[in-house]
């Protein structure tokens, strides 16, 4: 129970020899007044009578509150208005101040907001107590409000990182210097397969592969000395005993003092990345093949052109004429799409494909008898079709260097104005290469 305080006695002006043996206390000058001891703390103070009506407050208080109440008018908080943390109102004749008033004994740390008459609110935690005389009369109270603001703000930043934390697709953990996991969020639980409850309090080691067990060591040992990983990449093991490729980044947590206490670490799932990588590898090397053979078919066919033209004019002609033959052979096998990426079937013919392709190889020097004849059942390419049509068509683009390097026979040359097209008899399409 609080000792009672003599009529003219407070805490401060107990005389030295009135002390207790080693007691802190020591003797106030007597020309110092309690109100500048109050005045000089930077924590807001305030006092009442014993009905609550504020006596005295430092400028640390007027500063919380935001106003300067008038001393014997306002009552228990010089606040403008006060609510619990829960955003409830909290009447003046209800708040810390009062409680201790009319409960009569110290009330600690309980929390509230201020809110100014600019609409600002600020947290504080009171800690008021009240003042008997040497009767244990009641006559008054002494309040402390601690500003909380800084805290307030420390406490939401650290729930928002939380909140990332938890809500991450990564798998986050924490572990101190012994390699033992304290914190385990939900992607790690979707990574690896332990649940919170059973993957915290046990060593990290769990989730090492056999075969890279020297790697914990290294970690921790780089840790120690106060350095980041960044993007590690490795492989783990889940609770089913899969292996998993992932990429690690660990940091060390510091405490206050600058310590080393621990580490963090972010785990990233790459499988579906070097899945992706193989494709396009794997692209590129396709991409690469089909690019040499389309060089190759180019050098191809302005080897054979250069063979019969005459002049560049020619040249450039006869290769144009051959390449656009080629890309309308191949624009006639491709399946188009529509804007809606829905499929739409394009059926052509196999006569009609390889008549493309010999087009420009057609005609002879009168104009009228044709190099080739395609006779023959015709078949129609469409959809599935379209693969075997295309290696069909790749398959006979090498003909036209053959065929240029036919030489008319001597009966044909004297008859060359008078050559006529001869079906072939062949069961199957054929091609029938004339001078």
């Amino acid at each position: 129970m609080n000792k009672p305080l003599g009529q003219s006695e407070t805490p401060f002006t107990k005389s030295r020899h009135e002390a207790e043996p080693h007691s802190a206390i020591v003797a106030i000058p007597a020309n110092m007044a309690i109100e500048h001891i109050l005045q000089a703390l930077p924590e807001a103070v305030y006092t009442t009578d014993a009905s609550g009506l504020i006596t005295f407050y430092n400028d640390a208080a007027a500063e919380l509150w935001g106003v300067r109440p008038e001393l014997g008018r306002s009552e228990f908080c010089g606040s403008w208005k006060l609510y619990w943390p829960d955003g409830t109102p909290l009447p003046h004749d209800e708040c810390p101040m009062a409680m201790a008033l009319r409960e009569k004994r110290p009330v600690r740390g309980l929390e509230a907001f201020a809110e100014r008459p600019d609409g600002r609110r600020v947290l504080f935690r009171a800690f008021p107590t009240p003042i008997f005389d040497a009767e244990g009369t009641l006559v008054g109270a002494v309040n402390m409000l601690v500003d909380q603001s800084d805290a307030a703000v420390a406490d939401e930043a650290t729930q928002r990182v939380a909140a990332i934390v938890e809500s991450s697709d990564d798998a986050i953990l924490a572990k101190d210097l012994n390699g033992t996991i304290t914190d385990w969020n939900r992607g790690a639980e979707r990574l690896f397969g332990y649940t919170a409850e059973e993957a915290i309090g046990r060593s990290v080691t769990m989730l090492i592969p056999l075969d890279r067990a020297d790697e914990e060591p290294n970690i921790l040992a780089r840790l120690r000395r106060g350095e980041k990983i960044d993007h590690y990449e490795t492989i783990r093991r889940r609770k089913d005993g899969s292996l998993v490729e992932i990429s690690l980044s660990v940091s060390p947590i510091r405490n206050r003092a600058g310590q080393v206490i621990g580490a963090s670490k972010i785990a990233r799932d790459i499988t579906e990345r070097r899945r992706a990588e193989e494709q396009q590898h794997l692209l590129l090397r396709e991409m690469d093949h089909r690019v040499k053979n389309l060089f190759a078919l180019a050098s191809s066919v302005v080897s054979l052109s250069a063979k019969r033209a005459t002049t560049p004019r020619e040249l450039a002609t006869a290769v144009s004429q051959r390449l656009g033959a080629l890309a309308q052979a191949h624009a006639l096998t491709v399946t188009r799409t529509s804007h809606a990426s829905d499929r739409i079937e394009q059926a052509t013919t196999l006569h009609t494909l390889l008549r493309t392709i010999l087009a420009p190889y057609d005609r002879g020097a009168d104009a009228t008898t044709p190099h080739a004849v395609v006779s023959g059942p015709d078949a129609t390419i469409s959809g599935g079709l379209s693969r075997a049509s295309r290696s069909c068509c790749t398959s006979l683009r090498p003909m036209p260097r053959n065929m240029g390097r036919c030489r008319p026979t001597r009966a044909a040359s004297k008859s060359r104005a008078k050559r006529k097209a001869t079906p072939s008899s062949s069961p199957g399409p054929s091609e029938t290469a004339r001078p």
